[in-house]
């Protein structure tokens, strides 16, 4: 059973083999955001407390449960008002998202079989990934048993110990089966509006569900938010024309789908590992809300592609109709009100509906189609293509497969272990690669647990479970440096422009290097301590003041003992080297990144200057990280190698830039571009972007290589699986992967399972699926910096005259 301590909903749900827990007063006695108060109250006033009583089988599970979804073949239970009884009191019931997709991006699920095994392997992060969509606003739990029948798992090779319906046929009879429960039944198939895969339209399909037993009926997975809303239209006016009654729900995919044929997704030439442009965002998701709600559906929820954030849109947008509003919008605010704490003025002016209503977000890929041509070879049920096998696809077969598309040579091996742990120097001086985490605020601000604007890391606080999760994502994924989560942790930045944060900086920073700590531990992984740009200096103050400030956050490192220092996320080279200069005092190893373009720093110091002024300044390790894509930071970082060699210094080097794709960005990088922070999700790299990256940082002679802002763990894993022949091992997160695709081999229809090589993914030019955005934008950036006006900061919150001006 899984709860959450700040959850405003007395909402239960059970999955197989765990224990209960009952529930606590904090369950239903939240201390939300002052502003969220009167939505929340109204949710409190409305749920009686209960006292569940249930049921125990012989393992232990709990017999009773609510109701079956079987769209992913899932059971969830809500104890205090049924399912059924929401639905007829017209209620919203937001169901969750996308397990496998999330999970197979955190290294936990492998592409091709989609098997849900990591309930039992890995159930930490299954119920981290529950306890996200929790906080977000879902109030249904779906146990994640998505292929889980003994068939799937023995399929094509997939050899375990331990709803997805096409066909309207195999839906009845899945219906029949879990109507004999005596427990509501919904049922969802993955179709379109031309119906199944045998042409059964969606009413007859919806009619035919209704019949065998089900009193909820929907649409899931396949097409995006507005094919799906249409697809159950046509549900219920068949189900309205028999003159028969049901619930409608819908749960599709989050991603941009209008050039699918009738199989949906998996048709396009991007499914599933080049996806990205398509990631619908969260504004998308209002809409898609706000219309399914229209065409009086009132189960909504999301499929593949959905995260936490996609779900905390949808309950942000229907807050009005459910009374409340989710735990995870007190680090959100509502169309981006969060802005208003943001640094930059021209990214305040952003904090308001009307913009990111209208924004067309741009890809960042001007070689890339908008559209796609799906594949889909015509085959459906019984056509020998799609007959099923418990042997793995064997080599005759993928020769097969390769025939009809093309012929490629296949992934290498390489063994899945980890050198002895070292120091930082001593791996650099041996010239080994070191692989960098990812981006923690971006990614807890999609989980729920940062928000943007202030961009502040009291979650190490807050919530450690969700941090610790994260720090295994990325020693999974291949990273073997745990950064301290305390990215703008100094005091004067937790202060500033009204954020106030019930823990104080000293313990922020405790609390992060504890958990990178604790998780370095758990494999061959250092933990480095950092700092970044300060308010303070903004604000014009003193190098007194700005090194004071920082001195704050490195006695905690100190007193951790962290294994190195790290200076990043710098716009000006004056505040970097007095950050230099400060952490040196520690006799400990220290690397300065600054977030620069070729172009050079704010003030335009030629970028030969930079790096030499760093290493003078006592810094073994000089880079670039944040503010631009791979190939930018890679190019920046051979101007700072230069600039270093030239002096006649010595320095080993780093690099950790974004996960978007930015050649429209100009000196000031991914913020200055209109789609900063909340429509970028059309310009993330996909893993083979990553493969790229790894190989161009590595050929010009970088050995530092990690990730910023974007950086998920599978952009983390396909850095390691690139350079697994330098490293001489592959990461853990591999044995959930195969190189290249190879998983793919295991997929059960043919046409996807001929994706499964090397020179496909290499060569495929991803489409948008946004067929009326542009590929690249025009900057933003009003051309100030540290000593403007503008850019004075503040501890008072920002008031309403003052974006009155800036939206001016």
């Amino acid at each position: 059973s899984l709860t959450h301590d700040a959850h405003p909903f007395n909402y239960w749900s059970s999955s197989p083999c765990e224990e209960f827990l009952p529930p606590s007063q904090s369950a239903i006695s939240p201390s939300p955001h002052p502003l969220l108060q009167p939505l929340v109250s109204l949710q409190l006033h409305g749920r009686p407390q209960f006292q569940p009583q249930p049921a125990r089988t012989s393992c232990g599970c709990k017999e009773s449960m609510s109701f079956y979804l079987h769209d992913f073949g899932d059971i969830s239970n809500c104890w205090d008002i049924g399912i059924i009884e929401r639905l007829n009191a017209g209620e919203v019931v937001i169901g969750d998202g996308g397990f496998v997709f999330a999970l197979e991006k955190r290294g936990y699920v492998k592409a091709g079989p989609w098997t849900p095994e990591a309930t039992v392997t890995h159930p930490e992060a299954v119920r981290q990934l529950h306890r996200e969509f929790l906080r977000a606003g879902s109030n249904v739990m779906q146990t994640f048993t998505f292929y889980a029948s003994d068939d799937k798992l023995e399929n094509r090779g997939q050899s375990l110990k331990i709803s997805y319906f096409e066909h309207v046929e195999e839906a009845e009879w899945a219906v029949q089966v879990l109507k004999a429960s005596g427990k509501p039944v919904a049922a969802c198939m993955c179709i379109g509006p031309d119906g199944d895969m045998h042409g059964v339209s969606p009413g007859e399909c919806a009619v035919r569900l209704v019949k065998a037993g089900a009193q909820i009926v929907g649409i899931n997975c396949h097409f995006d938010p507005e094919t799906c809303v249409k697809t159950v239209k046509l549900m219920k006016e068949g189900v309205e024309k028999a003159r028969l009654k049901a619930h409608y729900m819908v749960q599709p995919l989050a991603f941009h789908t209008p050039d699918c044929s009738c199989q949906g997704f998996i048709d396009l030439p991007e499914f599933p590992f080049a996806l990205e442009p398509r990631i619908l965002t969260r504004w998308d998701m209002h809409a898609y809300a706000r219309e399914a709600y229209k065409a009086g559906i009132r189960f909504i929820g999301g499929c593949c592609g959905f995260e936490p954030y996609h779900i905390r849109a949808i309950a942000e947008e229907l807050a009005t109709e459910r009374g409340i509003l989710p735990p995870a919008s007190e680090k959100h605010g509502m169309w981006g009100a969060g802005l208003e704490m943001h640094t930059k003025p021209w990214v305040r002016a952003r904090a308001r509906r009307d913009y990111w209503e209208h924004i067309a977000p741009a890809s960042g890929r001007p070689k890339c189609p908008s559209l796609s041509t799906p594949e889909g070879w015509g085959v459906t049920k019984g056509h020998a293509e799609l007959m099923q096998q418990k042997e793995a696809t064997s080599s005759q077969e993928i020769k097969h497969l390769m025939e009809m598309q093309k012929k490629s040579k296949g992934p290498h091996n390489c063994r899945i272990m980890a050198p002895a742990k070292k120091g930082i120097l001593e791996r650099l001086d041996a010239g080994e690669v070191v692989i960098g985490d990812g981006g923690f605020v971006f990614a807890l601000e999609k989980r729920g647990y940062v928000k943007a604007g202030p961009w502040t890391p009291e979650a190490a606080a807050e919530h450690p479970e969700a941090v610790r999760q994260l720090h295994r994502e990325f020693l999974r994924a291949g990273s073997n440096v745990m950064q301290t989560f305390t990215f703008y942790a100094s005091d004067d930045k937790l202060e500033n422009r009204g954020n106030k944060l019930s823990f104080t900086g000293a313990q922020i920073n405790e609390a992060a290097c504890d958990l990178a700590r604790e998780v370095a531990n758990e494999g061959d992984a250092l933990v480095a301590g950092g700092v970044c740009q300060t308010p303070s200096y903004l604000s014009c103050k003193s190098e007194t003041e700005v090194k004071a400030i920082l001195k704050k956050q490195l006695d905690v490192f100190v007193k951790k003992d962290v294994d190195f220092l790290i200076a990043e996320y710098f716009e000006h080279v004056e505040e970097a080297v007095w950050a230099v200069e400060v952490l040196k005092e520690t006799g400990k190893p220290v690397a300065a990144c600054l977030c620069i373009g070729p172009d050079g720093d704010m003030h335009v110091s030629h970028q030969e200057s930079v790096p030499s002024r760093l290493v003078k300044a006592g810094a073994q390790i000089v880079g670039i990280n944040c503010h631009f894509d791979p190939m930018t930071c890679v190019k920046a970082v051979k101007m700072m190698k230069e600039g270093v060699e030239k002096a006649g210094l010595k320095a080993h080097y780093m690099v950790q830039p974004l996960a978007y794709h930015t050649p429209d960005c100009s000196c000031q990088g991914f913020i200055d571009l209109p789609e900063f922070p909340f429509g970028l999700e059309p310009r993330i790299l996909s893993r083979w972007d990553m493969h790229a990256y790894a190989r161009e940082a590595y050929n010009t002679g970088i050995r530092f290589i990690g990730g910023c802002c974007g950086f998920e763990p599978y952009h983390i894993r396909a850095v390691a699986e690139e350079l697994a022949p330098e490293r001489g091992f592959l990461p853990e997160a591999s044995e959930k992967h195969g190189n290249w695709g190879a998983g793919l081999e295991m997929h059960t229809k043919p046409w996807v399972r001929a994706r499964a090589r090397r020179d496909y993914w290499e060569k495929l030019k991803p489409a948008s699926g946004r067929p009326l955005c542009p590929s690249m934008s025009s900057p933003d950036g009003w051309g100030v910096t540290k000593g403007h006006s503008e850019l004075m900061q503040q501890t008072e919150a920002t008031s309403k005259d003052q974006l009155k001006q800036l939206f001016d």
